[in-house]
């Protein structure tokens, strides 16, 4: 099942409750979410800003904002409404929602563009949701990390980052997720991401989660601009032999070479081709080797985190 993330940023979560004083910022990244019996969000945030303190936080998580089928336009608007008061927010988490209070594809997040202009000092935005997100025009010149986890990811979203203007971008990272969710792009879609500017200067480079991971596989073994980055992540799919064998072939002509990490833990690879790929000349992450299963004939390569 996964959890509510107890970290972010690098800090622990100290959870700001009503009435009570707000945790320390220098030490925790502090959490902001309601519950289904709780207070309205806008109530909670409220009570939140009048707490004090809010000039010297620089890490915000967002958890559960309401009922089904409330989306996260009240969060941005709040927290523009609200942005002077944030001067130092530098890490900004929407969506720390576990599988018990909501499934994921059932998380409904907004157009979140106008967090980019509110916020410039900006550097990591994490989103959990991919039900409903546009990502506008994205621009902001100190963005170092996009992160969107998602059941299922729209192709709209991928062609809004081929247009992304992020140049201090260095870790992109994407759960692709199930198509049954959401999840209706193709290497078609993928290929021009790749090769965008947004893509151009990337440490870690994160496809994940993707029931597709075979054609993610081809599509990354045949774009040279993914052998600069240094972590190249396509775990949490349901990837087999077919995609295995293009990251081999890639790997064997020298694709890799600049690679640190190629991590495909939780994957479906054959014990022969994982030799093979342990071979090459990389570090690579090979636990999680998972088995298909069958049910009335139907075989079923289960990925991380689908519903």
């Amino acid at each position: 099942m996964m959890g509510r993330d107890a970290v972010f940023a690098g800090k622990p979560l100290g959870i700001f409750e009503m009435g009570q004083p707000l945790p320390d910022p220098a030490s925790h990244a502090i959490f902001v979410g309601t519950e289904y019996d709780g207070a309205e969000f806008s109530v909670l945030f409220e009570a939140f800003v009048r707490s004090g303190g809010l000039a010297q936080i620089d890490s915000l998580v967002i958890g559960l904002w309401g009922e089904y089928g409330d989306t996260s336009r009240q969060v941005v608007d709040l927290l523009v409404a609200h942005a002077r008061a944030l001067p130092r927010l530098q890490a900004l988490f929407i969506g720390n929602i576990s599988q018990e209070e909501s499934e994921i594809s059932w998380i409904e997040q907004d157009d979140i563009s106008p967090l980019y202009v509110a916020f410039p000092q900006l550097a990591i935005l994490k989103v959990r949701g991919g039900q409903g997100l546009k990502l506008g025009a994205l621009q902001h010149a100190g963005l170092r990390t996009l992160v969107i986890e998602s059941g299922g990811l729209d192709r709209r979203v991928l062609a809004e980052l081929v247009q992304a203007d992020l140049p201090a971008l260095r870790h992109l990272e994407l759960w692709l997720g199930d198509e049954g969710y959401g999840n209706n792009s193709t290497g078609a879609d993928l290929e021009p991401l790749l090769n965008a500017a947004v893509c151009s200067n990337l440490h870690y480079l994160g496809l994940r989660n993707a029931d597709n991971a075979d054609e993610v596989a081809r599509t990354v073994a045949a774009v040279p601009a993914t052998g600069r980055v240094q972590v190249l992540d396509l775990s949490l799919g349901n990837l087999t032999d077919a995609g295995g064998e293009a990251l081999l072939a890639a790997g064997q002509n020298g694709h890799f070479d600049g690679l640190q990490l190629l991590d495909l833990h939780h994957h479906y690879l054959s014990d022969e081709l994982m030799v093979k790929l342990q071979a090459l000349p990389v570090r690579i992450d090979l636990k999680g080797q998972l088995q298909a299963e069958r049910y009335d004939d139907e075989t079923y390569r289960m990925i991380f985190v689908s519903e």
